[in-house]
């Protein structure tokens, strides 16, 4: 068993049971299990039926969508606001894992959204195509990176950070200088006056 994340307390985010009144469930595969103490609430929803849909409105700017993978799940289609869809494996060879951050999607006008998750074909090495979805992370505010890096110089100019889990910053002397850069998008932003990283 492995729980790798679990969802963000921050006040810039909302964390939405996947009960919630405002996801509405299409088709008749859907079960929705309240006694699972590894997911957010206890709770689930569980489909393997590929013509099964769920349709969570929110208010923000982005939204996360937390789920479970392991060797037995399939896959899901995810769109927002009647977007072109993109599809998500659950899939992987290993023990179930929960909680994680099946999709992300950031940097949208403040406002009402629409996220749907649609059941999609299984994994070719899955077992099957059900899927379980655990909660949504409304952001409600500000923007979340699209990327990120950490460098330092001298004789460690060529090390690749990109698995670090932090930044270290320092200004200091050759082999100890370390700098952080973070990019954010700013599509449909005429201008930035002022930034805040929480």
């Amino acid at each position: 068993l492995q729980v790798p994340e679990t969802p963000l307390s921050d006040a810039s985010f909302t964390v939405a049971d996947i009960t919630s009144s405002s996801a509405t469930y299409y088709g008749t595969g859907w079960t929705v299990p309240t006694n699972n103490d590894k997911n957010f609430g206890n709770t689930y929803a569980a489909s393997s039926n590929p013509t099964d849909y769920l349709e969570y409105t929110f208010t923000g700017t982005g939204v996360r969508l937390r789920g479970v993978r392991g060797g037995t799940f399939g896959q899901v289609d995810v769109s927002i606001d009647g977007g072109p869809a993109t599809r998500v494996n659950c899939y992987q060879p290993t023990k179930h894992d929960y909680m994680v951050n099946l999709f992300e999607q950031a940097g949208l006008p403040f406002g009402a959204h629409t996220i749907r998750v649609s059941v999609a074909d299984k994994d070719p090495a899955s077992s099957s195509n059900a899927v379980w979805l655990d909660c949504f992370e409304v952001l409600n505010g500000g923007i979340l990176p699209s990327a990120d890096a950490m460098v330092r110089n001298g004789v460690h100019a060529n090390t690749n950070f990109g698995s670090a889990a932090t930044f270290d910053v320092k200004l200091d002397s050759t082999d100890f200088q370390r700098e952080a850069f973070i990019k954010f998008p700013v599509t449909g932003y005429a201008s930035v006056s002022k930034a805040t990283l929480f």
